[in-house]
């Protein structure tokens, strides 16, 4: 390891350290990148990227909540124009439900079901070196200018050369060298995780419909 790598990894040192920093990492801005063709390809999970607990908002509502999240990072079987495969990634509540993106994601690189008692405790890395099938089509909203990317099963049996290797980050047991690997977006998504002795507090919306309750009306 260079001078330079070793003085970058004791700055992350450093900041992990530090109670008021967080995992803040400074990176340079990420390269503008090829786009996937419409089509279907081989996907292989490669990356289990936790971001803890996230702030978002319910859906179809300006509500917020604050739930666990997960990454996951795929390789996909065709490759750019320097011969690097294409990356895929997706952002999932981690939730056993049976609609939930994770329930649907297992089921396709796994065949098991997370709703199924017998995979209560399931651990997530047992989706690495699982293959997909990942089909992307156009978005039809204008506005919208990335492809819409279904998951489905891939045959048995299905296997193509990996590129990269396999990656796991824990936000309860942080490793800078992992940390150092993960795109700019990533880093900043763990960032702003909500930490365990971080208060969070939603705006109150009251109204006739919904009183406020009777600790916080104001006499």
């Amino acid at each position: 390891m260079g001078a330079s790598n070793k003085e970058f990894l004791k700055e992350i040192i450093n900041q992990l350290e530090d109670e008021n920093m967080g995992l803040k990492v400074t990176r340079s801005k990420n390269k503008e990148r090829e786009s996937v063709p419409n089509g279907t390809y081989f996907g292989r999970c490669y990356g289990v990227i936790d971001l803890g607990n996230q702030v978002q908002k319910k859906f179809e509502s300006d509500a917020t909540e604050v739930i666990p999240q997960v990454v996951l990072l795929f390789e996909l079987s065709h490759k750019m124009t320097d011969g690097k495969p294409f990356g895929f990634s997706r952002i999932c509540k981690i939730s056993n439900h049976e609609k939930s993106n994770l329930h649907q994601i297992v089921q396709h690189l796994t065949g098991k079901l997370l709703s199924d008692e017998s995979q209560n405790g399931f651990q997530l890395t047992q989706l690495l070196d699982k293959f997909c099938v990942l089909q992307y089509t156009e978005n039809p909203k204008p506005d919208r200018d990335y492809p819409i990317v279904t998951f489905g099963p891939a045959p048995d049996g299905t296997k193509f050369e990996a590129v990269n290797k396999n990656i796991v980050f824990d936000c309860d047991n942080p490793n800078p060298e992992i940390l150092k690997e993960l795109p700019e977006w990533i880093v900043t998504k763990i960032n702003e995780r909500v930490k365990d002795d971080d208060a969070f507090i939603e705006e109150k919306n009251y109204d006739e419909r919904n009183p406020p309750p009777l600790e916080d009306v104001p006499f």
